[in-house]
């Protein structure tokens, strides 16, 4: 699932991507980020405009990380007995 928020004025958005897994089928950071191993995973991908971030967070990262966690958790994903891996796609 991507979402995507489209700016007034063209400007360049950052992507942000959360891999996340059931610990049950990954040891490690490594393991949920190798597309050759099976197992239960979700890739949630948002684009943000870095001129609209709203107050109350400390970097823009930090609000794209809550945007992707919460696509996460509106997929049933819980941070209990789960890995997971944020970063920003150049």
């Amino acid at each position: 699932m991507s979402v995507v928020f489209v700016p007034e004025k063209s400007v360049r958005l950052r992507t942000f991507k959360l891999t996340i897994g059931s610990t049950d089928d990954f040891r490690d950071i490594e393991e949920l980020m190798d597309p050759e191993k099976g197992g239960n995973r979700s890739i949630f991908e948002v684009e943000l405009d870095p001129e609209h971030m709203p107050s109350g967070f400390a970097t823009f990262e930090d609000f794209a990380c809550t945007i992707l966690y919460g696509m996460a958790f509106q997929e049933n994903w819980a941070s209990d007995d789960a890995i997971a891996h944020f970063e920003e796609i150049e």
